[in-house]
């Protein structure tokens, strides 16, 4: 599953790298993700904002049980 998300975070072409994919089982039918991720340079906030909806809409997709994601954009160096 994590390597799942992982390749579905990876497919978003704003993002330059995913970094971590944390899950925790909250109940049988209830995950929480969490996904740290790097944006690609110039992805400006509002492309940012569609890309982590669309990666939540997809990752529901394919895990109903994922139920709570959360995006960490990683800060860039010198910025």
């Amino acid at each position: 599953m994590i390597d799942g998300i992982r390749e579905l975070a990876a497919d978003v072409p704003a993002i330059e790298r995913v970094h971590e994919v944390l899950t925790m089982h909250m109940g049988p039918d209830f995950l929480l993700v969490n996904i740290s991720v790097k944006f690609a340079p110039g992805t400006v906030a509002a492309d940012m904002e569609a890309a982590i909806a669309g990666l939540d809409a997809r990752i529901k997709g394919s895990y109903p049980e994922a139920r709570r994601i959360f995006v960490e954009a990683e800060g860039r160096a010198g910025a």
